[in-house]
């Protein structure tokens, strides 16, 4: 493997020093590999220089020319370089215009001078595919698209200003997680005078569609306020081995850090719960007390997490519950409150029609209602009344309170014991 040539020198005494790194088609793979990142590899020539004193680190001067630099991510080509130039002098830097291929596809240009204690003036344009990033992304998969980018950076160091355009052509990405693709996403994001503008910005997650407007304002790179409008149409929402649902939706995001309101309406086109319920109705004929789990921190909403909250929850189709169970048609007429960090529900969620499975009966739900009242926390208080006849027995089976509190009975009419009514329940 090819090294490098380094020539150093240390003065003890006035504690001047010098550093010269010559590398010639040096190999980077070894030292990607010392950090852990064995899939990268790559090439370098050029040289490094450095000179100074250790009690005035400040005052040093450093010059940089590479004549070629070739990264790689396993045998498919990263970034490439040439004439790659800069220089350290009198506490400010230059960094002399510079092309960067992007997987031999895109590009970027670089340029600028500046004190690392003054003013700076740096600018970058481009075409970068989006793919990329891939790389260093782990919680995603399989981008495509590229990002077109123009921005300035001028200004003081501490603080500088910033003016950029960054557009977005054809995004598309892989969302493990919930188990949908994002994709066609295009638009334009615009950074100027410390606020970011999103327009004509809109995509696709699956058949469903969303689109995204309006500006958030930035203090020290940090979100400061907002004032955003999003809207979905037949977006599809996918929680992993528990429910899918198909939304519309028309939200509206308003105000600061300190005081925020989101309002709107989502509609459930289209909604299907099927995770199954481990319940043994065999030891739940009295009061449930359910032994409480460890509460888990709530993980919270940075910078607007006191937004508070006024969408109202509807239904165009009922959302069935369809697992080992039951079998319910459910109308909702909710409205979600509370705060970012801390959402709560109300309102009243109907049964429409459906059944209840239980010791190979189906037993016929009569009445059915799921109220939100809680006024602290999202917990639904069910009343479900549900019959089947056996022979000349109608045995009712009821459900109610909360699911920490959860009360389950059995009546039959004639009366019978809750042994007799078990045993009927056995009957083929």
């Amino acid at each position: 493997t090819q090294a490098f040539d380094l020539e150093a020198a240390y003065a003890l005494d006035s504690g001047d020093f010098t550093v010269a790194a010559v590398f010639n088609r040096t190999q980077l793979k070894p030292y990607f590999a010392l950090t852990g990142q064995a899939d990268f590899s790559g090439m370098l020539s050029g040289t490094v220089k450095a000179r100074g004193n250790r009690h005035r680190l400040k005052q040093a001067t450093a010059q940089m020319d590479v004549a070629l630099l070739e990264l790689y991510y396993g045998a498919e080509e990263l970034v490439r370089t040439q004439n790659l130039k800069g220089e350290l002098k009198d506490r400010r830097f230059v960094l002399p215009e510079s092309s960067w291929s992007i997987l031999e596809q895109g590009h970027l240009n670089l340029q600028g001078n500046g004190a690392f204690d003054g003013s700076i003036d740096l600018s970058i344009d481009g075409s970068v595919p989006l793919r990329a990033a891939d790389p260093f992304l782990t919680a995603v998969d399989d981008l495509g698209g590229q990002v077109i980018v123009r921005a300035t950076v001028a200004g003081k160091a501490s603080n500088p200003s910033i003016d950029a355009q960054v557009k977005f052509e054809n995004i598309a990405v892989t969302l493990p997680s919930v188990s949908q693709r994002l994709q066609g996403v295009n638009g334009k994001i615009q950074v100027a005078d410390s606020k970011v503008t999103f327009k004509d910005f809109a995509g696709q997650i699956g058949k469903g569609r969303f689109d995204l407007s309006g500006t958030l304002g930035l203090a020290k790179w940090q979100p400061e306020n907002a004032d955003l409008v999003f809207n979905a149409y037949q977006l599809p929402v996918e929680i992993p081995d528990t429910m899918s649902l198909l939304l519309n939706s028309s939200l509206s995001f308003k105000g600061d850090r300190e005081n925020a309101f989101a309002e709107g309406q989502i509609t459930v086109l289209d909604g299907l719960y099927y995770k199954d319920v481990n319940l043994n109705l065999l030891k739940s004929f009295t009061t449930v007390k359910r032994s409480a789990p460890p509460r888990k921190a709530r993980t919270a909403i940075p910078y607007f997490g006191h937004t508070v909250l006024d969408v109202s929850v509807k239904r165009r189709l009922p959302i069935v519950v369809e697992n080992n169970l039951a079998y319910l048609e459910i109308s909702p007429d909710l409205r979600m409150q509370g705060t970012v960090n801390n959402p709560v529900l109300s309102g009243r969620a109907r049964v429409d029609t459906g059944d209840i499975y239980y010791g190979g009966k189906t037993f016929v739900v009569k009445r059915g209602i799921v109220d939100f009242l809680n006024p602290y926390k999202i917990e639904p208080t069910l009343d479900i009344h549900s019959e089947v006849a056996v022979r000349d027995w109608l045995i009712t089976l009821l459900i109610s309170g909360t699911l920490e509190d959860l009360k389950v009975e059995l009546s039959s009419n004639p009366p019978e014991s809750r042994a007799d009514i078990l045993s009927l329940l056995c009957l083929l």
